[in-house]
């Protein structure tokens, strides 16, 4: 009896051959099952990546219009200045440099008034310019030059609007200036 018990059974080639083939179909479901994943898987990141494209080229057309918008209101500054320049200048004002750093940091002023840039430091040069520090911007009646130590440079205020007054050499000193009409 132990005999029996201990004994495998031994399946005839008819039974051998059912499970076999139940084995193999359970694979393939499996293998058909992982490559359903796999498909969503990449059918979702795909879309996913083309939404980020959208998304991405959604706001570079943004900041193309801002700049050209930008632009647009630079250059009608820039014409109302030549037609209309300032007769006679109004109050001045000071603009410290000393130790990379501009005193004020932001400045209101109104048009045809001047701002004078004061180089109190005793070593360094500066070399104050208009817009951020890798694009320039021309403002009439101004021209970039190194401002020496104890020297200085007046601007008239001859374009309405706001401005980065930045220095090319050390971006820590900056000036916000903002003109007004008169």
């Amino acid at each position: 009896m132990l005999y029996n018990t201990l004994m495998v059974k031994k399946l005839s080639p008819k039974q051998s051959s059912k499970t076999s083939n139940k084995q193999s179909q359970t694979r393939q479901v499996r293998r058909q099952r992982l490559m359903d994943i796999i498909v969503v898987v990449i059918a979702v990141a795909l879309i996913t990546a083309g939404l980020l494209a959208l998304q991405r080229r959604a706001a570079d057309e943004r900041r193309a219009e801002a700049i050209l918008l930008e632009r647009q209101e630079l250059e009608a500054a820039a014409e109302e200045a030549v037609q209309n320049p300032c007769a006679t200048t109004g109050q001045n004002y000071d603009v410290t440099i000393k130790g990379a750093e501009a005193t004020p940091e932001v400045l209101s002023i109104k048009k045809c008034d001047k701002v004078t840039l004061r180089n109190s430091d005793p070593s360094l040069t500066y070399n104050m310019n208009f817009g951020e520090h890798s694009d320039h911007i021309e403002f009439v009646g101004f021209e970039a030059a190194d401002l020496l130590p104890g020297k200085t440079q007046t601007i008239v205020a001859t374009m309405v609007g706001e401005y980065l007054l930045h220095d090319h050499y050390q971006d820590a000193a900056h000036v916000q200036l903002t003109i007004a009409a008169q």
